[in-house]
């Protein structure tokens, strides 16, 4: 027991020191930023539906969440503390991609750019479907890092995290599978903590492939990630 409670104060220390560097981070990432296009271009229907909370699915599910959490791991727990407010140079670091907004302007305008058309779809699509996360939904469940506002379905983790999988991937091929490799670990620590069910991952991860396809048939959107290509490949 001590020894777990020397790592807990081990981890709140790392934690806190994460914080602080990602703060600096990401006062430098963010700056204005324009959506491609709405949800009015993705029709809410065109992933599943939410699990209805009777069903055997649903029950088996609650369950997959007791048994993760009844096997915590401190490094996976941390990882997920920091990835709480995540953005794309989190993939990026993990992924041994060596960029930065000064000196790689345009793909981060590109990415800036995708993050708020993914921000804003997502949203949309939970304020549809208005599920509650697994904590508030079964008092077993525990809340392993600070809550995350808004509805559970589908994972604006997994979407977001996914979608700049894909689109990294566009820019540098060679580390595509790599990336979607951290993208699933950042989806599956949001079950971890208890902020999402097993099929909002899964609606999490269609819903970035739809905006991902819809992103590539968008002018915009491809004359950015050409100039972001070429930036990158000087």
């Amino acid at each position: 027991m001590k020894l777990f409670h020397t790592k807990l104060r081990f981890f709140q220390i790392n934690l806190a020191i994460s914080l602080a560097v990602f703060l600096v981070i990401l006062s430098a990432f963010e700056c204005k930023a324009e959506p491609y296009f709405s949800s009015k271009n993705l029709p809410f229907n065109l992933i599943n539906p939410p699990l209805v909370r009777t069903s055997k699915e649903y029950k088996n599910e609650v369950n997959q969440i007791l048994s993760i959490q009844s096997k915590i791991d401190l490094d996976e727990l941390e990882l997920s503390a920091q990835e709480k407010n995540f953005t794309a140079l989190t993939l990026m670091s993990r992924a041994n991609i060596s960029a930065n907004p000064k000196r790689n302007p345009k793909l981060f305008a590109l990415l800036r750019n995708v993050t708020d058309t993914s921000i804003t779809i997502t949203d949309d699509f939970k304020n549809h479907f208005k599920t509650t996360r697994p904590y508030l939904s079964d008092k077993r469940i525990k809340m392993l890092i600070s809550p995350s506002k808004g509805y559970a379905y589908p994972s604006g983790h997994t979407t977001g995290s996914y979608i700049y999988a894909h689109v990294l991937g566009m820019i540098y091929p060679k580390k595509y599978e790599q990336l979607k490799i951290i993208a699933e670990q950042i989806a599956q620590h949001r079950v971890l903590v208890g902020m999402h069910f097993p099929h909002d991952i899964e609606g999490g991860k269609r819903l970035a492939l739809l905006i991902t396809g819809a992103l590539t048939a968008n002018n915009n959107f491809q004359q950015d990630l050409l100039k972001a290509k070429e930036e990158v490949n000087k």
